[in-house]
């Protein structure tokens, strides 16, 4: 399908107009078509927040044949290094980097490009990153003819029709970007949260649906979607039972960024109806099993290759590290990686045998096995788990599995320590040989290998503490307490007008109450606002502040306001940070001479389960001691002084 911006106006995007669109994508035209032949064959990098700024950037480097990177901008130090030795773009559209044509390495904390870095892509090549924490960044060249053969498939999957969805992940991965695309590529619509799903086609991990499962609110919501994409890892059999039950249009999933996401599903009316059901081929896609139970994937959605490697043969099709059988009727079951097997004392131990042991223990939700050096064992098992704790745990594991097959430990957790797109992360993510399908492969093989991932590596769960070495600077971690403040644009001081105020009170509480994020405390100041919360898993934390923007948008607009495009926000690390930002929030008022000390502010708003300590020491009126203003801090302080402290909450 050809790219045209009469298409691009029709009105598809919720939360503008298809002729707003336009406009947006043409100034994007302008700033690109503004560079030099020589800048335009260098490329954009394109790390933009904002999903409707994302697509218009991203439309107008591919309506130009301009090749287009796609990158997270949260990406620290070492990601942001590799990032430079691949690519060398010429403009840069969105945060945390710097495009330039004099040589430099890093300056505030973004990466800096040069024109001194490799070559260039092909004209028209779009790059998406993949790897990661154990594999390093690669971008995986695809071409627009790549993504549209990507969405065509899924659309024949669904019975043909306009696909609409709800898309809460980030754009810069395949798994959000393809959402887009879909919409664009099958004329029909997308909104960027979960709030409207009936009709819909949404994404998920399982931890995801089993989080939604708990909740018969939530599961009357998704039964009224047109289709639930599951992947990220493997869907276990208690969980499927209970999304079947509950009658949800589940679609388990197989892809990856490689293939333009997913490649391979179960359809809804199979799973519904046989629970070991293989996986279809998705558009003209095939699939081969090697002599050693790898499996190779043939399909016009494979890309071309990485940069800056040899281009892969597309006539070979494409091979990774995952082990799979095809059935009678030719559907594909993916058993898992080939390469996770643990040594532990000379002996061989399937983590996956392991997994589902310790996940048959009554109140066990999550599992994790992995693989750790010992200077005995040269592996010991360790398994991480969520959900109850197991004092029992060894004796009753020796009734399922035998004796050098029963872990060393039983970690439970909070939390698995993967990030959002299922991998682990950390320390552990350096030493540790990982169990289960967790962590796909990326690089192509010679003529023997495939792969099992999903199209929906979503933002579901949690790394585990990271040390302070790690960079500042925006991190989408669920589970983790964040500082944001949010400006109106041009700082115009009207937020405290009573409609204002009270659509700004309600959206915090329905952020609470969705689980976007456990509201702690906040304040409105005249121009801008602060707040303290804890991010959830069902949407990222730029998500949270989008919804946050879309649910006001109205409330400013008729008070001739606007927020500001982005927005500030510091992760604590300190365990004893949340009662600085609080007081810091609580007087800011006050150390801007908004109203005298003896008053209480009205726009202070705390919730019932949170309570900071210094609340104890305010008069009857609610006021503080003038004491505090004289020794409070300013923001920018207390962030260092965080930021000193070592750990990450």
């Amino acid at each position: 399908m050809e790219l045209d911006l009469e298409e691009l106006a029709r009105d598809w995007i919720d939360g503008i107009s298809g002729e707003a669109f336009v406009a947006r994508v043409q100034d994007y035209l302008s700033r690109v078509e503004a560079l030099t032949r020589q800048q335009q064959a260098r490329g954009v990098l394109l790390t933009e927040q904002d999903p409707i700024e994302f697509a218009a950037a991203f439309f107008a480097a591919v309506l130009l044949d301009v090749p287009v990177t796609l990158a997270n901008p949260n990406w620290g130090a070492q990601e942001q290094a590799e990032l430079g030795r691949l690519v060398s773009p010429a403009i840069c559209f969105g945060r945390g980097f710097t495009c330039e044509d004099r040589g430099g390495m890093e300056r505030d904390g973004s990466a800096v490009f040069t024109s001194e870095a490799p070559t260039s892509p092909e004209p028209g090549s779009i790059l998406i990153p993949t790897g990661g924490s154990t594999g390093g960044v690669k971008l995986a060249v695809h071409t627009w003819d790549s993504l549209c053969a990507a969405c065509e498939g899924v659309q024949g999957l669904l019975g043909g029709g306009p696909i609409d969805s709800c898309c809460v992940l980030p754009l810069y991965h395949v798994s959000g970007l393809m959402q887009l695309l879909r919409a664009y590529v099958t004329g029909g619509q997308i909104r960027f949260d979960e709030d409207e799903v009936a009709g819909r086609c949404l994404s998920y991990v399982p931890t995801q649906l089993q989080r939604a499962l708990g909740s018969d609110a939530r599961v009357q919501t998704l039964q009224t979607a047109r289709a639930i994409f599951v992947g990220g890892a493997a869907l276990p059999e208690s969980l499927a039972q209970q999304a079947r039950a509950c009658q949800l249009p589940i679609i388990p999933v197989y892809g990856m960024t490689e293939t333009a996401a997913m490649v391979a599903a179960v359809p809804v009316a199979d799973f519904l109806q046989t629970p070991d059901a293989g996986a279809v081929a998705i558009g003209e896609a095939r699939f081969q099993i090697e002599a050693d139970g790898r499996l190779r994937i043939f399909s016009s959605a494979l890309f071309l290759g990485y940069h800056g490697q040899s281009r892969i043969e597309g006539s070979a099709g494409y091979l990774t590290d995952d082990e799979a059988r095809l059935d009678d009727e030719g559907r594909l079951h993916v058993i898992g990686r080939k390469d996770r097997l643990i040594n532990s004392g000379g002996e061989k131990i399937d983590p996956r045998e392991v997994e589902a042991a310790v996940a048959q223990l009554a109140g066990v939700e999550a599992v994790l096995a992995v693989g750790l050096p010992d200077p005995e064992w040269g592996q010991r098992l360790v398994v991480y788990y969520t959900g109850r704790e197991q004092p029992a745990w060894k004796a009753q594991l020796r009734e399922k599995l035998v004796n050098y097959k029963i872990p060393k430990e039983l970690r439970w957790v909070d939390r698995l320590p993967l990030d959002e797109k299922g991998k682990v992360v950390g320390a552990l993510a350096n030493v540790a040989k990982v169990g289960a399908s967790l962590v796909k492969t990326a690089e192509p093989k010679s003529r023997t290998t495939a792969v099992f991932t999903s199209e929906a590596p979503t933002k579901i769960i949690l790394p585990v503490r990271k040390t302070a070495n790690l960079r500042k600077g925006r991190v989408s971690n669920p589970g983790k307490r964040y500082f944001i403040t949010l400006c109106v644009k041009d700082r115009k001081t009207s937020l405290l007008e009573p409609a204002l105020a009270a659509a700004i009170l309600n959206i915090w509480r329905r952020q609470h109450t969705d689980q976007d994020y456990t509201f702690h405390c906040g304040t409105l100041m005249p121009d801008h606002i602060h707040f303290l919360c804890t991010l959830g898993d069902r949407i990222s934390l730029g998500q949270c502040i989008i919804k946050l923007k879309a649910k006001t948008k109205a409330a400013l607009a008729a008070a001739g306001l606007e927020w500001q495009r982005d927005f500030y926000d510091h992760g604590l690390r300190a365990d004893d940070a949340m009662e600085s930002f609080a007081r810091y929030i609580f007087l800011n008022p006050y150390r801007k001479s908004l109203l005298p000390l003896t008053d209480q502010w009205p726009h202070w708003h705390c919730s019932q389960e949170y309570r900071p300590e210094f609340v104890q020491h305010l008069d009857d009126q609610g006021a503080p001691p003038s004491q505090w203003i004289v020794d409070s801090v300013g923001a920018q302080e207390l962030i260092e002084i965080d930021t000193a402290s070592g750990e990450w909450s």
